[in-house]
């Protein structure tokens, strides 16, 4: 009589699937001026709500645009199909004008306006559609107070420019954001646009606003560190 050994049974050679863990969500803020379209941009990723020639959202959302809260979005990524989610915040800009006169109550020491601290990348979001004074003031409200605000508050975190209604682009304004993003981060691949109205390049700008953060906030990441003498 064969007295060898019976088979293997399937359970006892077959290794347990392998199941890699959930990337952890990624904090992105965007910062910028008074109605350059960081609201509208986010109501319409979060939400899909319309938007119409002038950039503007003809039913902005209240509860949306004021929410201090971090709003949650499950990104698939253009390119590769990764999910990955995002808790998303901006803060309500402000002109000029507002700011040269602001106090602790515009400025946000009270929780209405976001600190920059805190988050895995800032997206410094401009209006690429302006010209003549509006556009010096939104230049000067970007130089003047954000870039030193967040080289204070959040040197390390890494920055993407992010030029919005790119459908009404003036290309001496988005020269200048392009310029500003390589002076600031020292880097040529930390500037990209989209369009709210037309929903082009917006999931690839949140996608590289993903990578911008994995890759870290120091001065070849594109954070403000090794600038804030500078400012």
């Amino acid at each position: 009589m064969d007295d060898a050994s019976p088979p293997a049974t399937a359970a006892a050679t077959t290794k347990a699937p392998t199941t890699s863990a959930p990337s952890p969500p990624v904090r992105v803020f965007l910062a910028g001026g008074r109605m350059c379209g960081k609201t509208a941009l986010l109501q319409r990723l979060v939400e899909g709500t319309p938007v119409d020639k002038t950039g503007v959202l003809p039913r902005m959302s209240t509860e949306f645009a004021r929410t201090t809260n971090p709003r949650p979005y499950n990104l698939v990524f253009p390119s590769t199909g990764e999910t990955v989610t995002l808790l998303l915040s901006d803060h309500r800009g402000w002109s000029r004008e507002q700011v040269e006169m602001y106090d602790e109550r515009i400025h946000g020491r009270d929780g209405y306006y976001p600190s920059y601290s805190g988050h895995d990348v800032i997206l410094v979001c401009m209006d690429l559609s302006v010209s003549g004074t509006v556009r010096r003031k939104q230049v000067g409200y970007l130089e003047g107070f954000v870039l030193q605000d967040i080289a204070r508050e959040a040197p390390r975190t890494p920055l993407l420019f992010v030029g919005l209604k790119a459908e009404a682009k003036v290309e001496e304004q988005a020269q200048y954001v392009r310029k500003t993003a390589r002076r600031f981060t020292h880097r040529s691949d930390r500037y990209a646009e989209c369009s709210a109205v037309t929903f082009e390049g917006v999931l690839e700008v949140f996608e590289l606003a993903v990578r911008v953060a994995r890759a870290g906030g120091n001065q070849k990441s594109g954070g403000l560190s090794s600038l804030c003498k500078q400012m």
